[in-house]
């Protein structure tokens, strides 16, 4: 113990006149050096309130304080949290005694016929020291506590699912937010197995485009966290998405010990972002696709015309008299105009042909699986349901589009730019002759 620049406090509870005067010698002589002081009392109660009262390094008890012995005033302070050693003095030179007083929390046991200067300096000096570990240890255990208790309190209540999953996906643990976002409390999980609870699988690897989205993964090659979003099924039949970051403990042998996981609930940002890609895509007013969403799938179709040498035809159509509509009937009966020549091409079309509008009044339509039609055909039925449609239709105008068609030929492929240039051109002839037509 390093007593330099300290002063040692100490407290003798003794009744006996004589061996308070005793003791004083004997620490006189044995403390030389050292500062100190030394308070006593011959009373249990006053004793305990010193005790309560003032800040001492080490305490001397006798083992008899009249009527009640020194066990009890121990008692007291061990009740009060204190850590400051314990002597007994004791003119008895009982073991059972010595043995019950160390066995009630006392430091060190000491008899009065025993004891000497050297004896007491250095007792009193180890406990001093001892009481130091004690109490860097009860802080150590404290610190302990409280760093537990935090970690106990995020684990619970941080808003995302942590969970720890054995080699076979066993539910270790898991915290309370898994309630709150899959609708199982963390019982109904434990023990049992958390792909097969959840009926989860992984759809998107966030870690790497090429990987293979097998969980399996996290059990072999590198333990570094993977990161990817899985799909689950919640409690009440809804479907989830979570952002998945999963790394895996080993053992000694460097086999698998368990997975740590942790997942945030992104549900709602994958339905935005869906919901951003879908208006991004779709024609707000038809809700056919429109220019960005129809050349995006066509550019696929052309790759995939190409590889299976399959021909495709593609429809180019222009409302006629959309301005008549408009400047006569105003923009909102324009705008149904739109859609029930969206309705119109729904209907001539199969749920497979790609139908977008490009334009203000202008639509195209891929047909993927033209094997057995002719562009006459084509026309033809479109034609059909354009005038069943202005036969049933109770509006004050007719629904009139100008049509052009063009194959696409995989052994001879063009663009799509170059398709579109085409079918434009014969759209306009195809205007051009009702024009005439109707002078």
């Amino acid at each position: 113990m390093n007593i330099k620049n300290r002063i040692i406090k100490i407290m003798l509870v003794d009744d006996d006149e004589d061996d308070i005067f005793l003791v004083k010698d004997y620490l006189a002589d044995g403390l030389k050096g050292i500062d100190y002081s030394i308070d006593h009392s011959s009373s249990f109660s006053e004793a305990l309130a010193m005790v309560k009262a003032e800040g001492y390094n080490v305490f001397l008890f006798d083992y008899m304080l009249g009527e009640v012995d020194g066990l009890q005033l121990l008692k007291e302070v061990r009740d009060l949290h204190l850590t400051t050693p314990v002597i007994f003095l004791t003119g008895q030179g009982d073991e059972d005694i010595a043995a019950a007083t160390i066995k009630a929390g006392a430091t060190d046991y000491l008899s009065k016929a025993k004891l000497s200067s050297e004896l007491l300096r250095h007792t009193i000096l180890h406990a001093i020291d001892i009481s130091k570990v004690e109490e860097r240890r009860i802080e150590a255990e404290k610190a302990l506590r409280e760093s537990e208790a935090r970690y106990r309190d995020l684990v619970t209540h941080i808003p995302a699912i942590i969970c720890e999953l054995s080699p076979d996906y066993e539910t270790l643990f898991v915290n309370n937010a898994v309630q709150r976002i899959c609708g199982f409390t963390s019982d109904e999980l434990i023990g049992k197995n958390w792909l097969k609870s959840l009926n989860i699988e992984p759809f998107k690897s966030v870690t790497s485009e090429n990987e293979d989205l097998d969980f399996g993964l996290l059990m072999s090659g590198k333990r570094d966290i993977r990161n990817m979003e899985i799909k689950l099924t919640a409690k009440d039949g809804s479907n989830k998405v979570l952002d998945w970051n999963s790394t895996r403990r080993e053992r000694e042998d460097g086999s698998p010990e368990h997975i740590i996981c942790i997942g945030t609930d992104i549900t709602e940002l994958v339905q935005l972002k869906e919901k951003l890609h879908r208006l991004s895509i779709v024609d707000e007013l038809t809700r056919l696709h429109n220019r960005r969403g129809f050349f995006n799938l066509v550019e696929q179709q052309l790759k995939m015309a190409v590889r299976y040498r399959k021909k495709m035809l593609l429809v180019f159509a222009d409302m006629d008299g959309m301005k008549q509509i408009n400047d006569t009937y105003g923009h909102n009966e324009g705008d149904r105009a739109l859609i029930e020549t969206a309705g119109v091409l729904k209907d001539t079309f199969r749920e497979s042909d790609i139908i977008a509008r490009i334009g203000g009044d202008e639509f195209v339509v891929l047909v993927t699986e033209a094997s057995g039609l002719t562009r006459e055909l084509i026309s033809a039925r479109l034609r059909e349901k354009v005038d069943f449609f202005n036969k049933e239709s109770v509006n004050p105008y007719s629904l009139s589009l100008s049509v052009g068609t063009v194959w696409y030929d995989p052994e001879k492929p063009d663009t799509i730019d170059e398709l579109m240039a085409e079918a434009d051109k014969l759209m306009y002839t195809d205007k051009k002759r009702k024009r005439n037509e109707y002078i």
